[in-house]
């Protein structure tokens, strides 16, 4: 009798064996490494059961199972690591993101009127300088026209003078009773680019004041057009 019961325990522990074995080899079918991309292995019934702390045969089973669960979980984990990383690109893209408000145009520089001009006769010219906040400053080089400095090429600075934008005026100082005062406008000339004559035009009205030795005052007026020199032009001699 005592020998019958620990047959029959015999056979109840084998058969919870092979019950589990053929479980893990069903779930084996379902999830099969050919599914995954993983390699393959083959799964019989006389496995030995080193992934239960065992060593034994269940019927006919070949290959490592606890190799091919390493492998399994592993693929679980990759997938788990893939879905989590879909799942953070997605959400980022839901972030607004800030537009870029594009930068305002700049605006187009100031021509620059400063340079040398020419005067009334030729061989005469007109240093005019633009300065900040609307200063002048400059000279006039003309020959002297009365009768003490007849033939002298003078130097008359500008004392005074303003501009705004393309409109400018200035007065010079007096030599010799003769003063000058302009007043007008910068346009652009026939010339291509400032290394060209006449790039630049000052047009205007320009008046010569002429205060006689018995202090009597002549005012003369004339419309004029002064052409700009060549920028890299030297100062005429």
């Amino acid at each position: 009798m005592q020998l019958l019961r620990i047959c029959q325990g015999k056979n109840l522990d084998l058969r919870r064996k092979m019950g589990a074995a053929h479980t893990f080899r069903k779930y084996l079918e379902v999830e099969t490494p050919a599914k995954r991309g993983l390699p393959r292995v083959s799964i019989g019934v006389e496995a030995e059961a080193n992934c239960f702390g065992r060593t034994g045969r269940f019927g006919g089973m070949t290959g490592n199972p606890c190799q091919f669960l390493r492998t399994m979980l592993y693929s679980r984990f990759m997938r788990l690591l893939s879905i989590f990383g879909l799942s953070l690109m997605l959400f980022s893209l839901r972030i607004p993101v800030t537009a870029q408000t594009p930068a305002p145009p700049t605006e187009a520089e100031a021509p620059d009127y400063s340079g040398m001009y020419s005067f009334v006769k030729e061989g005469e010219f007109m240093q005019i300088t633009l300065e900040d906040k609307g200063k002048v400053s400059g000279f006039i080089s003309r020959y002297g026209d009365s009768d003490n400095n007849q033939g002298t090429f003078l130097d008359q600075f500008i004392k005074s003078g303003s501009s705004n934008g393309k409109q400018v005026s200035f007065s010079t100082e007096s030599i010799h009773g003769v003063s000058y005062s302009f007043a007008g406008s910068f346009e652009r000339g026939p010339g291509k680019k400032p290394q060209d004559e006449a790039y630049y035009i000052l047009r205007g009205t320009l008046t010569r004041n002429l205060t006689s030795p018995d202090n009597k005052n002549t005012v003369e007026k004339r419309e004029v057009e002064f052409r700009s020199f060549p920028r890299d032009a030297e100062t005429p001699q």
